[in-house]
C-alpha cells in the first residue's frame, strides 16, 4: 500500500535536491555549459509538470523499497539507478554525442535523488 505522506515528502525533498543541485553556484553553470544553454527560462506550467513527473517517480519507487529494510531498499534503488537510469541515458553521451560530464553530472543526481528519496520512504 502506498503511504502518501511519505511519497509527498519525498517528492518534495527530491525537488528541492533538483533545485540545490542545478542551481548556479553548485553545478547550474557547469550543467549549462555542457548542455549548451545560454540561460534557463523556468516556467510555472513546466515547474508544474516536473514535479507531477517527480510525484510518480517516488510513487513507484516507493512500490519497490516501500516494505525493504534500508540496507535492501537502498540496494535496490542503486539497482534501479544502474538498470533504469544510467544504462538507458547513455545514448545521449553515444549517439547525440554530447560530453560524457553531462552524463556524470545528471545522472550523479539520479542517484542521489533515489538514494534520498528511498530513504525518506523507508524511514518515514
Amino acid at each position: 500500500m502506498i503511504d502518501y505522506l511519505s511519497v509527498t515528502v519525498a517528492a518534495v525533498a527530491v525537488y528541492i535536491l533538483g533545485f540545490i543541485w542545478y542551481a548556479k553556484p553548485v553545478f547550474g553553470e557547469r550543467w549549462m555549459k555542457l548542455a549548451g544553454l545560454k540561460k534557463m527560462e523556468p516556467n510555472a506550467a513546466g515547474m508544474f509538470w516536473h514535479f507531477v513527473a517527480t510525484y510518480v517517480l517516488v510513487i513507484v519507487l516507493d512500490m519497490f523499497v516501500g516494505a525493504l529494510a534500508m540496507r535492501n531498499a537502498l540496494i535496490t534503488s542503486a539497482l534501479i539507478w544502474v538498470g533504469f537510469f544510467a544504462s538507458t541515458s547513455l545514448g545521449g553521451w553515444l549517439w547525440e554525442k554530447k560530453p560524457f560530464a553531462l552524463w556524470v553530472l545528471n545522472n550523479a543526481f539520479n542517484l542521489v535523488m533515489l538514494m534520498l528519496a528511498t530513504a525518506i520512504l523507508v524511514w518515514l
